[in-house]
């Protein structure tokens, strides 16, 4: 997760959003999580932290998050809305992630496509090895 750094888009103009206890809130729905298994994270040269990884499922749509424990993030915030012409971006691994909690709303000028599939994926913990299972794979 942390080699793909993805942000997605989790909230248009006029939606409110918020987060308590790194529970993701959009228009008061919260996300629902499950899968959630315990991994090891390399966050850095020589350092690693213990990780969850959940799949988090809002509004019809589910895909993989990733929560560091003992990592300092912002975990909680909110509610805001969403302004007219901006946007709400969320990092994939949530407590590693520079995101619209910590730069803010993202102007649509500034949006400039869609990523749709894993072009090309590393495992971090196994020395870089391709993960040929996920390249070609919709997000």
């Amino acid at each position: 997760l942390k080699a793909m750094g993805v942000k997605r888009l989790v909230a248009l103009p006029g939606d409110v959003v918020e987060m308590k206890d790194e529970v993701l809130l959009i228009n008061h729905q919260a996300a629902a999580y499950s899968d959630l298994s315990t991994v090891v994270e390399s966050i850095a040269p020589g350092m690693a932290a213990q990780a969850t990884r959940a799949t988090e499922s809002l509004g019809g749509k589910a895909h993989t998050v990733q929560f560091l424990t003992g990592v300092n993030a912002r975990s909680s915030f909110g509610p805001v809305v969403v302004p007219a012409g901006q946007y709400f971006m969320l990092g994939d691994n949530r407590d590693n992630s520079a995101d619209s909690r910590y730069i803010g709303f993202v102007p649509r000028e500034r949006l400039i496509g869609r990523a749709g599939h894993v072009l090309v994926s590393a495992d971090i913990t196994g020395n870089w090895m391709p993960r040929f299972g996920r390249m070609g794979s919709a997000l």
